[in-house]
């Protein structure tokens, strides 16, 4: 990890896979905290990477400790970070991160095509309450974006009932369906 921390470290794939292991085994999640807040861009890009490759659906409480640093890399000048951050944050975050799901959709600004292409993901499979918290803080954060108008027309739909939905959520594909004309 002290390699990793190195004001010079240039990006090591088979170390930052080794690292990636030992968190998998149990290594403190807390850990990566100095990686995720490194002035070093390589250092917080495998330490992203890191975060998303241990925090799959089972283990993604591990990685609430660290997600307001996560958060931090979505404004990253490294797209593959902001990518990565997005796809972390999809994992780990809970309803008390409202804020931070609204910075998550407010990416579909990014400049990047593929770090909008992940918020689009984000949408797809984020759960109910991810995505209602999404749009309603964006929505706060950016009061005269579509967000708010969005919260407005489709607020009373936007939580359905579960008898109403089945599998792919309806309320997502209407709400994609929405933002379909600011990609064109």
């Amino acid at each position: 990890m002290s390699k990793l921390l190195e004001p010079g470290f240039e990006g090591d794939g088979e170390l930052t896979w080794a690292l990636r292991s030992e968190f998998a085994k149990g290594f403190p999640v807390e850990n990566l905290r100095p990686l995720l807040v490194s002035s070093n861009a390589r250092t917080q890009a495998a330490a992203v990477f890191i975060a998303v490759e241990i925090g799959s659906r089972l283990l993604s409480f591990r990685l609430n400790c660290v997600v307001a640093e996560i958060a931090e890399l979505l404004d990253s000048k490294e797209s593959r970070t902001r990518f990565d951050a997005i796809e972390a944050l999809g994992r780990c975050t809970t309803p008390a991160d409202g804020a931070i799901l609204g910075r998550v959709m407010l990416r579909l600004d990014d400049e990047h095509a593929g770090v909008r292409w992940k918020v689009v993901e984000f949408i797809c499979i984020a759960e109910r309450w991810q995505l209602r918290l999404a749009v309603e803080n964006a929505a706060a954060l950016r009061p005269d974006s579509a967000f708010g108008a969005l919260v407005n027309a489709y607020g009373q739909h936007f939580m359905p009932s579960p008898g109403t939905c089945r599998g792919c959520s309806t309320t997502r594909m209407h709400f994609y369906g929405a933002l379909q004309p600011q990609w064109l």
